[in-house]
């Protein structure tokens, strides 16, 4: 019974951790932070294209664990 909350707890710990590296790669390597919209619908959409593109590169089979060295292999060849 302990063991299941310690697990749950670990999880919970782990999955805000990640949100918080999401954010943090945003600001990196996007500058999410200095960027300024007038619009709130424009700012939710920019935010969205920008989590897609992150995403996109991940997904792309660069060979790369690092996110920047996938940035820049994509930058390479970009018919990828």
């Amino acid at each position: 019974m302990i063991a299941a909350r310690h697990e749950i707890l670990a999880n919970t710990i782990r999955r805000h951790w990640g949100v918080e590296s999401n954010n943090w790669q945003l600001d990196v390597t996007f500058g999410e932070d200095r960027i300024q919209v007038k619009n709130g619908t424009q700012a939710q959409i920019m935010g969205k294209l920008r989590c897609l593109a992150m995403n996109l590169l991940r997904w792309s089979k660069t060979g790369e664990h690092n996110f920047q060295a996938s940035i820049e292999k994509f930058m390479d060849a970009p018919s990828r």
